[in-house]
């Protein structure tokens, strides 16, 4: 994997990310999952209860969403909670976390068998490393590393975000059925210190639930 790949990714999700404030709590994740193609198989996505998909739901917006996007990257679903729809149809901000399925078209359909991997995991940990240092202003860290997984969080001020605070994207490169899947969660919260570890627990229960579910 080219050195660049994060890079490409979190521009991607500086400009597609909508304004969304904290939820009360994490969602717990619908035991049915979703199943999508890609890069020759099907993955299958757990999504939180309630939550609904763009491509069902509301095609053109998941459409503009993907014009803003970097083009090396496919966003192959986006995930929100059907009350959060209705709020953004009426241009309002929604109130959960907003969850991506992304992949990088040029190795949607490469196949990783666990050595490679294994390889790419090890410069995924690399390229964050230096990706932190190039961007020393930018709170940003890579919080889990495991055979299936590699999760990162960057935080950012936002005005606009409940209680002056800011958005945390948050990123998990993970290995599904063979092939390297980008899961995205972006969420404003009303402060760093707390809604930072808040967001990554529901975010991770999202993913875990995903590996689970992709055994």
């Amino acid at each position: 994997m080219r050195r660049g790949v994060l890079a490409v990714l979190w521009m991607l999700l500086a400009i597609v990310a909508p304004a969304v404030v904290a939820a009360d709590s994490a969602a717990p994740v619908a035991p049915r999952p979703l199943e999508l193609e890609l890069g020759g198989t099907v993955v299958r996505i757990p999504a939180p209860e309630g939550y609904v998909r763009l491509s069902e739901r509301d095609p053109e917006r998941l459409d503009a969403m993907r014009t803003l996007g970097s083009p090396a990257n496919r966003v192959v679903e986006v995930l929100v909670h059907a009350d959060d729809l209705a709020r953004m149809q009426a241009r309002m901000a929604p109130v959960r976390m907003v969850l991506q399925v992304q992949v990088l078209k040029r190795s949607e359909r490469d196949v990783f068998s666990p050595r490679r991997w294994s390889k790419m995991r090890a410069n995924l940990i690399q390229e964050m490393a230096e990706l932190q240092r190039v961007n020393a202003g930018v709170d940003m860290a890579t919080y889990g590393d495991d055979p299936h997984s590699v999760r990162q969080w960057m935080w950012a001020p936002n005005p606009a975000a409940i209680g002056a605070g800011g958005t945390v994207n948050l990123v998990s490169i993970t290995r599904l059925e063979r092939r390297v899947v980008y899961l995205v969660g972006m969420r404003d919260v009303p402060a760093q210190d707390t809604g930072v570890p808040e967001a990554q627990r529901e975010f991770d229960a999202f993913v875990d639930a995903t590996l689970r579910a992709n055994p």
